[in-house]
């Protein structure tokens, strides 16, 4: 990409910046394949819908995983993206 390039997409407004930007994140996404991922998270995948399928899995409400978060001292109002949920996830399972 070029200065001017870079220039002009300074100038663009936050909407149309958003759009860009949601462009971009869309064509990453779909050039992106399933064998980009790492083994170990295919694997974790793989066991998961194995699950599934044999009706094995177990799944919990919302309001008990909400409860978890909260008895961490997590505020979820501050938790804007599954991205966030996710981290925060991670971090106390």
């Amino acid at each position: 990409m070029t200065n001017l390039q870079m220039s002009q997409l300074h100038k663009l407004s936050v909407k149309d910046k958003m759009k860009v930007v949601q462009t971009l994140w869309d064509d990453i996404a779909e050039e992106q394949s399933i064998e980009e991922f790492p083994e170990a998270h295919k694997k974790i995948l793989d066991e998961r819908i194995q699950k599934i399928a044999a009706g094995q899995a177990v799944f919990k409400p919302w309001s008990e995983v909400r409860k978890k978060f909260e008895e961490k001292s997590l505020s979820i109002k501050k938790l804007s993206t599954p991205k966030d949920y996710v981290s925060v996830w991670a971090s106390i399972e």
